[in-house]
């Protein structure tokens, strides 16, 4: 018993003393300083740092617990200066700022309008500044601007800018001369893409324009529509050629068979459902005849009201069933042009082959330029006009352009701006335009022949595929760089 009551006091004291060593007294906290600085600035919403680190605050916000020394402030926004300031801090005070922006000239930008050639007016968002190239827009709020350059004669030049602080913006805006070329491409107008491969006038003057991808482009009044392929059930089309008839149908020849558009409904016809010889047509005519005729690589296919007639080497006179181009005139003749068989004439009862064509021999033998054939045309006098293409096999052609005079090829047109003839167009005064891939020559007689291409025109493309005349006089172009009217007046 006496043991026991030992064991407690001994623990009692060991517990004691334990207390003893690990208790203290509480140190005494000196009072923080809570300096608070408010920062403000018009326009609001700038990035607020402090002593050089971002704060995550924008302006108007309070910076709290700062101590009573002095501090670096600096205030950022796009396109603006970078401000920077000092501010010393007062204990268990506000001290505040406000940073106008736009009343320090160095926070304000600059535009320089230059245009070639100048003089040309400058529109500022829209609104006409009454100045003239070349002029200095000053004084610029930061942010973005768009200056518009326009002259009688030229094509409008439209530029975006960024403005910063203390900055001059501008470029020398090259003003493309519209007083006789004028080209419409995806770059600069609502053509959905630049590779057009054919152009048709119908008779309320409307330029209908065929796309290699993107479907049928009406212009009309100054402005474009696009009817996509998807309209007429169709994708991955190319509309190759195309025709007006006597109606004001447009027939469209297209990798995928003939579609016949009247501006509002639609029919197509094809090897499926219908006597078209083949779906991939070359060329198609409604000119000058009542019957539309086409060009495939199977033969010739004319259509009227009642149906299809194929014709092929199996069942006329033609010589080869691929065929190029096909061409109706005012004499109630139809040409057709082959590849590697020459041409052919439909007189109203049977196809005449051209005699004696190909390469000739003799002393008066004129030497032809082949026998592939892709473009023809007649003057008002019945002179016909041919293109062809080179032929790259032993004894084919060189290519090139010639013409026949009913009983007389004559081939003295040397110095031609290609051999490859895409199309050939004679206007109702007998001038000649011949559509190739390296441009366009136009001639009334060939001494006065005159060559156009992308350097010394407003073509944007020399690969020209086809071409047409407006109501108006204009020559329009179907080129690989988007469509072109030629203002020959």
């Amino acid at each position: 018993m006496k043991s026991r009551f030992y064991s407690i006091l001994v623990l009692l004291s060991i517990v004691w003393g334990c207390e003893r060593e690990v208790s203290t007294s509480p140190d005494l906290i000196e009072n923080p300083v809570n300096s608070k600085l408010f920062i403000d600035s018009e326009p609001s919403g700038s990035l607020i740092y402090l002593n050089g680190k971002i704060t995550g605050k924008e302006t108007p916000d309070t910076l709290f617990w700062l101590d009573d020394t002095t501090h670096t402030i600096t205030l950022r926004r796009p396109l603006y200066r970078d401000t920077t300031f000092s501010m010393s801090g007062v204990a268990n005070e506000i001290r505040s700022i406000d940073v106008k922006y736009h009343e320090n000239p160095k926070m304000l930008g600059r535009i320089q309008c230059s245009s070639t050639p100048d003089s040309a007016e400058v529109i500022f968002n829209g609104v006409s500044t009454g100045e003239y190239t070349p002029h200095l827009i000053k004084e610029l709020i930061p942010g973005h601007y768009t200056v518009s350059y326009v002259k009688s004669g030229f094509r409008s030049a439209v530029y975006d800018y960024e403005v910063s602080s203390d900055e001059t913006m501008g470029n020398n805006a090259a003003l493309e001369d519209t007083s006789v070329w004028v080209t419409y491409s995806s770059h600069n107008s609502d053509m959905p893409e630049d590779a057009v491969w054919s152009v048709a006038i119908d008779k309320e003057n409307t330029v209908w324009i065929g796309t290699a991808t993107a479907g049928l482009v009406s212009y009309k009044n100054g402005a474009f529509k696009t009817i996509p392929q998807s309209y007429f059930g169709m994708e991955d089309v190319a509309i190759y050629k195309m025709s007006v008839d006597s109606s004001n149908n447009l027939w469209m020849g297209t990798s995928q068979g003939i579609v016949r558009y009247d501006g509002s409904s639609y029919d197509i016809f094809t090897t499926d459902n219908s006597g078209l010889p083949g779906d991939v047509i070359n060329h198609i005519a409604a000119h000058f005849s009542t019957k539309l005729w086409v060009s495939t690589s199977f033969g010739a296919g004319v259509y009227d009201n009642s149906g299809w007639t194929v014709y092929n080497t199996s069942n006329s006179e033609i010589p080869g069933n691929v065929i190029n181009v096909v061409n109706t005139n005012v004499f109630g003749e139809v040409w057709i042009g082959f590849s590697r068989s020459g041409l052919a004439i439909w007189n109203g009862l049977r196809f005449k082959p051209i005699s004696n064509f190909g390469w000739a021999s003799g002393p008066t033998a004129q030497p032809y330029p082949g026998n592939s054939v892709y473009a023809i045309d007649q003057e008002s006098n019945g002179m016909t006009w041919v293109g062809f293409f080179p032929e790259d096999f032993p004894g084919g052609g060189a290519g090139g352009l010639t013409s026949f005079d009913g009983t007389r090829w004559s081939n003295n047109y040397s110095g031609q701006i290609s051999r490859e003839i895409y199309d050939i167009l004679v206007g109702p005064d007998d001038t000649k335009y011949v559509a190739t891939p390296g441009g366009l020559t136009v001639f009334n007689s060939w001494g006065d022949r005159r060559f156009f291409k992308t350097i010394n025109s407003g073509l944007y493309s020399d690969d020209i595929r086809d071409l047409e005349l407006d109501r108006d006089g204009n020559l329009w172009l179907a080129t690989r760089g988007g469509i072109t009217k030629y203002k020959r007046k």
